[in-house]
């Protein structure tokens, strides 16, 4: 229950994307909605940032109040407030003035009219699936929010075994979103592509394909999302640090370099699948070996 506000503040936050994405493509058309979608990790990126600042100051906000300090608690919310309202008018500010060459940077061009369509299907046919997902991951990030709140204000009451509880009835949760996800995207991956390109029948089977492939990925998605959260509001910064570079950065890139580079063009449509196994892996070794060093860590500090 305490999850229910922040996944309906993400999905109401995400809407507005996908209704964008329907509109764009479906009256103007893929190279489009191929544009609207190289630019919009810039929306992405400020996104990351007012997530990362606001996770952040819950889980110490959090342990102030769980330890009944109010005051302290009031006083890292209003300066994280602050904090991100300027720095999110100064990136503003710069993303507007770079725009141009930003939009060059990541293979915007006026010319070459047959490459751009064909880059475009492809870029199409990925961002159907980065819609379907966003949808998915809306839900994990807002249950995320609400565990990093919790586990942090369990660990300023220090009770141990309410961190515990509350790890495992995570897990399960977690486990059965990723299932029910997983299976829905694989059975409704026909009627979504024709929702956004069912006009461009070359496009709409690359974004069947895409979405089916990557419905693998989604019976794991927002597991490694959860466990970030979960170090996160233990108060873990280094494991949290650890998991959120993988997933945002590591697993990502050196993926898309190594799948092409060694199985072919072909191989990019099992990115998602692909690293996100790695980085359930690596979250898995993270809760087996780095969370009972953590807690004992705690319990020398007076968990109970």
């Amino acid at each position: 229950m305490y999850a229910l506000p922040s996944i309906l503040n993400m999905l109401v936050s995400i809407s507005f994307q996908m209704v964008d994405g329907y509109f764009v493509s479906n009256l103007l058309g893929v190279s489009a909605f191929a544009a609207v979608n190289l630019v919009m990790p810039l929306c992405v990126v400020m996104f990351a940032l007012g997530l990362m600042f606001g996770t952040g100051s819950s889980a110490v906000a959090a342990r102030y109040l769980g330890s009944g300090e109010e005051q302290k608690a009031r006083e890292i919310f209003s300066c994280a407030v602050v904090f991100m309202i300027v720095v999110g008018l100064i990136l503003g500010g710069i993303l507007v003035l770079l725009m141009p060459t930003i939009g060059r940077m990541v293979g915007a061009s006026v010319h070459s009219l047959d490459d751009c369509v064909i880059y475009g299907r492809w870029v199409a046919a990925m961002s159907v699936f980065g819609y379907i997902v966003s949808i998915f991951l809306s839900i994990s990030y807002g249950f995320s929010t609400a565990i990093i709140t919790i586990a942090g204000y369990k660990v300023g009451e220090k009770k141990k075994q309410e961190i515990h509880e509350l790890l495992r009835r995570s897990t399960g949760l977690q486990i059965l979103t990723g299932v029910v996800m997983g299976v829905l995207c694989w059975l409704l991956a026909n009627p979504i592509a024709t929702l956004y390109v069912g006009y461009d029948e070359a496009t709409l089977g690359l974004a069947v394909k895409v979405l089916k492939i990557s419905s693998v990925a989604c019976l794991l998605y927002g597991f490694d999302t959860f466990c970030g959260a979960f170090f996160t509001g233990l108060g873990d910064g280094l494991g949290s640090i650890i998991i959120a570079f993988t997933l945002s950065l590591a697993a990502p890139v050196g993926f898309v370099l190594l799948l092409p580079a060694v199985w072919g063009a072909e191989a990019i449509w099992y990115l998602y699948p692909v690293f996100t196994l790695a980085t359930v892996i690596l979250c898995a070794g993270m809760l087996k070996w780095r969370y009972p060093a953590w807690m004992r860590h705690l319990e020398r500090n007076g968990a109970s």
